[in-house]
């Protein structure tokens, strides 16, 4: 009797479907050999159990994994700051405005002994600097006309300082009076270098008349602060002045 082992490969399983009992003789053929079928039937039903369910289309269900999606390119160089190149030469910002500002606050007349003495009280109302005074003789014509002053000087106040300004002065006999005349002589501005260091020049502007009527060019480190400062009345200036800022000109 020969016994034969029969392989069953299901799935990429190796298993036993049953054996198979035979004599010299093929021909002659044991009972047992029905119940060899019904073994293989339950075995082959068994094995399939044990592999993965198929699905209408005959593919396996089989987990996959599940992609997430990350920022595309645009998102990431979207997300990016963008990036200021360095500059090249001075960037001047104008941080603040500066200037005198005198207030006339009373005003004496004095004769002793045939000599006249004019004088003015008056407060800076701004920033230190500069305050022009002058002395005028009232001959009866329009104030706007512009006269040829008696007196005059220039003096420093503090921010908030009050003091007396004096002339001593003769006037002429057709003057009905006097008045004087008090004028900022200072303006200036603060001005930060954002850029590299090197020159920058500021700009002293008349609003009321469009034009530049002064300039001042100084050299300004990169990062700091300079103050620009204009030191005089200026007849051409006007009531409204501006002060601008640029680097200057090579």
């Amino acid at each position: 009797m020969k016994r034969r082992r029969i392989l069953a490969v299901l799935g990429g399983i190796l298993t036993v479907g049953g054996c198979l009992e035979s004599d010299d003789d093929p021909g002659e053929t044991r009972s047992d050999d029905r119940d060899s079928g019904v073994d293989r039937e339950a075995n082959l039903s068994h094995l399939q159990s044990l592999l993965p369910n198929e699905t209408e289309s005959g593919t396996a269900d089989i987990p996959t994994e599940t992609e997430v999606e990350g920022p595309t390119l645009a998102d990431r160089i979207e997300a990016q700051e963008p990036v200021q190149a360095e500059p090249d030469q001075p960037d001047p910002e104008l941080v603040s405005m500066v200037a005198s500002q005198p207030r006339l606050v009373s005003t004496d007349h004095t004769a002793i002994g045939g000599t006249d003495e004019f004088s003015a009280t008056i407060q800076n109302t701004g920033d230190d600097g500069d305050v022009q005074v002058r002395l005028v003789w009232d001959d009866g014509r329009d104030e706007n006309i512009p006269v040829t002053p008696a007196a005059e000087r220039t003096t420093f106040f503090s921010a908030g300082e009050r003091k007396t300004e004096s002339f001593i002065a003769d006037p002429p006999a057709d003057a009905v009076g006097y008045r004087f005349l008090v004028q900022a002589a200072t303006r200036g501005a603060y001005v930060k270098n954002n850029g590299v260091s090197g020159n920058v020049t500021a700009r002293l502007r008349s609003v009321e008349h469009g034009w530049n009527v002064d300039s001042r060019t100084s050299f300004v480190g990169a990062g700091q602060t300079e103050l620009f400062e204009f030191n005089d009345t200026y007849m051409l200036l006007g009531e409204e002045w501006e002060i601008t800022v640029e680097p200057a000109a090579d």
